[in-house]
């Protein structure tokens, strides 16, 4: 077997480069990735990328504004927990 492709669904923490070790090991043989591509990272898929060149166009075009998304879209998947000011910099300080 000279080569394989992967796909796989996993949770945070999975190390994609130690799989491979582990099923190179499995079969008795050695192993390396030689191509990874991330196709979802939280609320983030790869349908929804910008590709360099489209990000180039809009840099020189001065309408790069319309393709950014507000900070908080990498957040949209995590609790979030509402605390007065006064809780925050307990917290901030490390008191609960």
């Amino acid at each position: 077997m000279e080569s394989i492709t992967l796909t796989a669904h996993v949770s945070k923490g999975t190390y994609i480069r130690s799989l491979a070790r582990d099923i190179a090991l499995a079969l008795g043989t050695v192993g390396h990735v030689t191509m990874l591509r991330r196709i979802k990272a939280g609320p983030f898929t790869l349908e929804s990328a910008i590709s360099l060149d489209k990000l180039r166009h809009a840099a020189n075009e001065r309408g790069i504004g319309g393709l950014m998304l507000p900070l908080t879209a990498g957040l949209d998947d995590i609790p979030a927990l509402p605390v007065s000011p006064d809780q925050a910099l307990c917290s901030a300080r490390g008191r609960y």
